[in-house]
């Protein structure tokens, strides 16, 4: 039988370990600090991280005025910058705790940053969209024209061929490659013996024909299954 001092001891202890005073100090950092304020930290543009002292009723702008980081720029959650938060936004109703941070989105640094990260999202895109796709037909002239309107300010490279024509078979997957390598440039094919009108309009007299559009406009017209000519006038245009 245990002694009764080794058990009062025992009990102590026991109380003791389940004190407040034992209490992960984690679990209490989720909240706010002994001031009962929020401590935020703030990933500046250039990879600074800013400590900030904020109340749970502390809006975004609030944040980025103690930071010192302009309220043009946008705030994220998360890393990626995917989670962009609003500068009225309240910091406790969009869950940020004590010891969270906070990130600048670098993109919105100016303007070339932003046009270069837009020109990458459309380079994506485009790439995502032809993966496992050919070079686009127009048959007709309304499809031909949808074509043009659609391609824009951006070039377009039509294929004028025939299915007798041996240089434009030749070709034909040279072409389907550019038509995956060549993402800031349209492609399309016309078949002249189908869409007869597109080849007048444009004055196809020979196989294969490469016709490059800008706006609407003719910029330049290649005769031949010429794969450097093709690819120096894309790089030139495009």
């Amino acid at each position: 039988m245990p002694s009764h001092r080794f058990l009062i001891c025992l009990i102590l202890a026991v109380l003791l370990l389940a004190s407040p005073a034992f209490c992960s100090s984690s679990s209490q950092s989720t909240q706010v600090n002994a001031k009962g304020k929020l401590i935020v930290r703030v990933k500046m543009p250039n990879g600074v991280i800013k400590r900030v002292e904020a109340k749970p009723s502390h809006t975004i702008n609030d944040i980025k005025d103690m930071a010192g980081l302009e309220r043009k720029k946008r705030l994220s959650l998360d890393e990626e910058r995917t989670e962009l938060t609003q500068g009225s936004d309240v910091i406790k109703r969009i869950g940020v705790k004590h010891g969270d941070i906070l990130y600048a989105k670098m993109a919105d640094m100016d303007g070339s940053d932003s046009a270069s990260l837009q020109a990458r999202l459309a380079s994506t895109k485009t790439r995502r969209n032809r993966a496992g796709t050919s070079v686009p037909h127009a048959d007709n002239m309304k499809d031909f024209d949808m074509a043009v309107k659609r391609a824009g300010s951006r070039l377009l490279v039509v294929d004028f061929y025939a299915d007798w024509c041996g240089p434009c078979k030749q070709i034909a997957p040279v072409f389907e490659k550019m038509y995956q390598d060549n993402l800031k440039a349209d492609f399309l094919k016309v078949n002249t013996d189908r869409n007869k009108a597109a080849s007048q309009k444009y004055k196809v007299s020979a196989m294969p024909t490469f016709v490059f559009i800008k706006n609407g406009k003719v910029v330049k017209t290649l005769q031949g299954a010429n794969e450097g000519a093709i690819s120096q006038a894309i790089n030139q245009y495009a």
